[in-house]
């Protein structure tokens, strides 16, 4: 920010990076050793997904809405593009060949098209290159164009407080009405795609994963820093707020709950089914992504309210490993399916080519899961630490050489 005093540290964030990074290696793991089944919850891990989503609405929102409401000045959009520049396209840039040779898909990644597709942060937006290159890159693509959204949907809330409110409660409200505005046209872009393409669920992925399906959970955490900066300014921002200080375990459950709630919505939940049936799959797929923002949204709302160290959620989110991985958790996120892939999938084909795998309900043999457990195990350790190289090596020099480059143009 070119103005105005530094934003409050949220010292509980990295360590709900660190809960999405694991969530989404959990989802993998079962992924790439043939156990992910829609049939149990740990087919419902990807949550982590929304969980990134919503922690970057929080993170990248919260100078865009102390500007906004305490009317300090606007965060500089060459700043902010520069931040997210450093970021996140070095190590991405890094890591997908290296994937690539490694995952043998040279051919799809270095072609013109495939430059062009999966170093543009473009993948996500044909089928046929959806997981291609680092597979679960698609989400960076919608991150990508978040981030470029981000700015002008600032900008027009600017001019809009500017004409409509005059107090930084009524700014708050104003910007708070927008989110509100934003997170229906989301759930509208979803009604709308899953009535369009009916039963084609193949068709649907695309739309349904675009950054319109995702806004809402993106706004949830942009919300969250509403009211944040509401109470920062001195604001009784909402009764909410207050509560989820008081008891931060409030929102965790809430998100726990929501959690249960989707295996209900697909009939998986041991304490019942909702009721959406296999021709309502549009129904349930609107509902299953609004309980995902809900687990997100409770998650980083326990998290930004809870205190290091004291009350359940404190002491669980103030472990010191916990910060670390968060603190890597970019590098896991790009690493871990390709090194799952390689040492966990390869073990867990090899094995069951031999037989010494049980098929799902079989009595084949068994003996050998424990090795794949422990593959899966290794594959963490791995991706850990190259996500620890990634780290010192790229990400922290080129955050720290970003901040540089900045302090250097302030001073001319």
């Amino acid at each position: 920010m070119r103005g105005g005093t530094k934003s409050a540290r949220l010292p509980l964030v990295d360590s709900l990076r660190a809960v999405a990074a694991l969530l989404i290696f959990g989802y993998h793991a079962l992924f790439v050793t043939g156990h992910l089944s829609s049939t149990n919850y740990g087919y419902y891990l990807s949550v982590g997904v929304p969980l990134f989503y919503c922690i970057s609405g929080l993170l990248l929102f919260r100078p865009f809405a102390r500007s906004l409401i305490q009317g300090e000045e606007r965060p500089s959009t060459r700043d902010y593009g520069r931040h997210r520049l450093f970021r996140i396209v070095p190590a991405y840039w890094l890591a997908l060949p290296l994937v690539a040779v490694l995952l043998g898909r040279t051919a799809q990644v270095f072609t013109g098209g495939g430059v062009v597709t999966y170093f543009g942060f473009l993948q996500a937006y044909r089928l046929e290159t959806f997981v291609g290159g680092i597979g679960q890159a698609w989400t960076l693509c919608v991150e990508v164009a978040f981030y470029v959204f981000l700015p002008f949907w600032a900008a027009l809330l600017a001019l809009i407080v500017s004409r409509v409110a005059a107090t930084t409660k009524s700014r708050g409200r104003v910007v708070l009405a927008g989110l509100g505005l934003l997170i229906l046209a989301s759930v509208a872009w979803k009604v709308m795609v899953v009535s369009h393409y009916g039963g084609d669920r193949a068709g649907a992925i695309v739309p349904l994963t675009a950054l319109p399906a995702a806004l809402d959970q993106f706004a949830l955490g942009m919300l969250i820093a509403v009211l944040l900066v509401m109470r920062e300014g001195g604001e009784r921002s909402s009764h909410l707020l207050a509560l989820c200080s008081r008891r931060p375990w409030v929102p965790a459950l809430a998100a726990l709950m929501a959690y249960g709630l989707i295996g209900a919505v697909h009939g998986n939940s041991p304490f019942g089914s909702i009721g959406f049936g296999s021709q309502a799959w549009g129904l349930a797929t609107v509902t299953d992504h609004e309980l995902r923002a809900l687990v997100a949204g409770g998650l980083v709302l326990a998290g930004v309210c809870a205190v290091p160290g004291i009350g359940l959620v404190g002491r669980t989110l103030g472990s010191g490993w916990l910060s670390r991985v968060g603190e890597i958790s970019y590098g896991l996120y790009l690493w871990h399916l390709a090194v799952l892939t390689v040492l966990a999938g390869n073990l867990h084909w090899a094995l069951g080519e031999h037989g010494y795998l049980a098929e799902p309900g079989g009595e084949g043999v068994t003996g050998s899961w424990p090795v794949v457990l422990l593959a899966v195990l290794v594959s963490l350790a791995v991706s850990i630490g190259l996500a620890g190289l990634s780290w010192t090596l790229v990400e922290k020099r080129l955050i720290a050489l970003s901040h540089r480059r900045r302090q250097v143009v302030q001073g001319r």
